[in-house]
């Protein structure tokens, strides 16, 4: 192999002699100043922009950070919110305002209630984008155009198409587009992730023992023969009387549920009792559907009536229009979640219900993970006004 040799000069050749170095100039000294000079310059341009950013971050957490700006859109969104629960008008909207005593006990000011739930509120939207990205999951092409969409109808519809008007409108409110977006951004990933959640079969268990209650529902039509009515009342009776949850259970059953006496249509289809939770959507439907059917039954009033019961054996006679109602509220059966009827019905939206109920508490566990930086937070600004709110958040 032939050794690699140093390159010499093509006019070089062997045995020539070659002419000494030349010697280095020295550089002079006031060009020397001006390069350090430049070098710190550069350093400074580059450490300044790096220290305001890290001024005005709120919120940093696992390399996700809210700065100012976006922590005042959220705060807006949020200060408006409370101010709307709270039944309080836009002019209440002061520094006074906010900084009197709620709670006179613990000396909570409004503004301090206020702006914990904000803080809730924004680590538990970061902490879920957060997961969400972690869980490798990305938006589809579906999904972002989802996204987009919502922004550019934000800006052609409520905006005229503009940034620029956006961000004059959000000046007040200490916000711009880039906010907006980011904002949006973090929303909808949040969104998302229920969608992304599996439960274990404990928490969706625990989920259904805590927020459903079976209830059995005999009805006893307005046309019934006398003589029908006054033997299913006589037997109510004898199941109310008992001391034993348990007896009065079993004696429902066998006495009322599965006689002559329930003439409740759907009992063939919900053969097991009816299911309520109070945060789906069949409770509603169940009420709207026995106002309908039933002439001179508010169908509310009976849902108050079933909500009233207390632990499984506890019974009740619920009485309207001439129809009688016998309630006993019995123990759920897990097996019904999987009974088809109820899962169309009562069960429909349980698995969003149930992942719902479960997220907050999940998203607070990573809060250890989250630094505020309090000093850092605007002290006031306006909350958007009726018409403001409608453009950047209805």
């Amino acid at each position: 192999m032939q050794d690699k040799m140093p390159k010499t000069n093509p006019s070089e050749t062997a045995g020539a002699p070659r002419s000494a170095p030349k010697k280095r100039r020295p550089i002079p000294r006031r060009v020397i100043v001006i390069l350090v000079s430049l070098l710190l310059l550069a350093a400074i341009a580059v450490a300044v922009p790096v220290s305001i950013s890290a001024a005005r971050r709120v919120l940093t957490f696992r390399g996700m950070r809210v700065d100012k700006s976006l922590y005042a859109y959220f705060t807006a969104k949020c200060r408006y919110r409370y101010l709307a629960d709270c039944d309080f008008p836009a002019k209440a909207d002061t520094p006074a305002f906010w900084s009197r005593v709620k709670d006179t006990a613990t000396g909570l000011t409004y503004g301090e209630e206020c702006e914990e739930q904000t803080r809730v509120y924004v680590l538990r939207v970061i902490t879920a984008a957060y997961l969400f990205d972690e869980s490798g999951e990305v938006l589809s092409a579906a999904e972002r155009s989802t996204l987009e969409g919502a922004l550019d109808d934000l800006l052609t519809y409520r905006f005229d198409g503009g940034k620029k008007v956006l961000n004059a409108a959000a000046k007040p409110y200490g916000f711009s587009y880039r906010d907006v977006r980011r904002a949006y951004i973090y929303e909808y990933k949040a969104s998302l992730l229920p969608d992304r959640i599996s439960l274990t079969n404990e928490q969706i268990a625990g989920y259904f023992a805590d927020h459903y209650r079976r209830v059995q529902v005999v009805l006893i039509p307005k046309n019934a023969d006398t003589a029908l009515r006054e033997e299913a009342a006589k037997r109510f009776e004898e199941v109310r009387i008992l001391a034993d949850p348990e007896e009065r259970l079993s004696l429902f059953e066998s006495r009322l549920t599965k006689t002559e006496y329930n003439r409740n249509p759907a009992y063939k289809t919900f053969g097991h009792g009816y299911y309520f939770n109070a945060a789906g959507s069949y409770d509603a439907s169940f009420a709207a559907a026995v106002t309908q059917e039933y002439s001179g039954v508010d169908g509310e009033k009976l849902l108050e009536a079933i909500y009233a019961l207390g632990a499984p054996g506890d019974c009740a006679a619920f009485e309207a229009g001439g129809y009688t109602f016998y309630l006993m509220r019995e123990k759920p059966a897990l097996d019904d979640l999987s009974d088809d009827d109820y899962v169309k019905t009562m069960f429909s939206d349980f698995t969003t219900l149930a992942v719902a109920d479960y997220l907050p508490e999940y998203l607070d566990s990573f809060a250890d993970s989250a630094k505020w930086h309090p000093a850092h937070v605007r002290p006031w600004l306006p909350t958007p006004t009726d018409s403001d709110w409608y453009l950047f958040f209805n």
